[in-house]
């Protein structure tokens, strides 16, 4: 498992991305900018099959929350971080192969492709060597029905990035540029749904009131949490899991999402609970 700790930036001002060593045990962590907000991580612990059982989704735990902080106590001393400046916490799990390391991080982060009669099985890796895991498996499934694969291996996946026509003299230039690398060519369509006032920053962060009314409408949201923590991060990167805004995105995306207001509370109360248990600053 691999923990995150998030910071408002006023708290923890960084620019640029660094990279420390953590002084207990000589790790390799990293604190970056993202989304208007100071991300600190990774952990490398064993993930026990029992949290599982009892929890629908990995959080960081108490020792892994103390050991960042001690991180950060160490590259930024003078200041003073403590729990209460987490603005959030959230967790993931690695597909790692045991290979009898003495540790996780100590473990390879190799992929390894079985064909069990038939049925064609890929795991460990990781998301940086995704496309040569991609082309192996397919390599292996066509194999396996007598064919030869033929999947360029450096075909471009991603269109070149255009100006939204709509946004060349409404959006600063960090704004524009980010809006292109997470929307890339549905910038236009996204602006363009927007309504009167939603061209602008939600608080102090880089993300716009319009791309919380695209990523209702056009994202395939299933519930409240999967918007505000997947889609679009808002309730990790808002104090509070971003309580205070929420009367006015349920205005927004209500209606959006096509939900009453039975439906809507019970969302909202499901998603107090999961923000709470597994994205808090003391979730668990």
């Amino acid at each position: 498992r691999g923990s995150h700790l998030i910071f408002d930036q006023r708290r923890l001002p960084v620019d640029e991305a660094l990279t420390l060593f953590h002084p207990s045990d000589g790790r390799a962590m990293f604190v970056l900018p993202w989304e208007g907000t100071s991300l600190v991580g990774t952990t490398d612990i064993d993930h026990t099959p029992a949290l599982d059982k009892n929890y629908a989704e990995p959080f960081a735990s108490r020792d892994e929350i103390d050991y960042m902080l001690t991180a950060l106590d160490f590259l930024f001393p003078s200041l003073a971080l403590t729990e209460e400046d987490i603005l959030s916490s959230f967790a993931g799990l690695r597909p790692i192969i045991a290979g009898g390391a003495d540790s996780p991080s100590g473990e390879s982060r190799a992929h390894q492709i079985w064909n069990e009669h038939g049925l064609i099985t890929i795991t460990g890796g990781k998301l940086t060597t995704f496309r040569i895991m991609a082309h192996q498996t397919v390599q292996t499934a066509m194999a396996a029905i007598g064919r030869r694969a033929t999947v360029p291996r450096r075909q471009r996946m991603l269109n070149p990035l255009v100006e939204p026509r709509l946004s060349a003299e409404s959006l600063e230039g960090q704004l524009l540029g980010r809006l292109l690398g997470r929307h890339g060519d549905e910038a236009d369509a996204l602006l363009a749904g927007a309504q009167p006032g939603e061209w602008v920053p939600i608080g102090d962060l880089p993300l716009l009131w319009a791309e919380l009314r695209w990523a209702a409408a056009q994202e395939g949201v299933l519930h409240l949490d999967d918007l505000l923590l997947r889609r679009v991060r808002l309730g990790m990167l808002l104090p509070d899991g971003g309580r205070a805004l929420m009367p006015q995105v349920r205005r927004m995306v209500q209606p959006a999402l096509g939900w009453d207001d039975a439906r809507w509370d019970r969302e909202e109360s499901d998603y107090w609970q999961t923000w709470q248990r597994y994205y808090s600053p003391s979730p668990g």
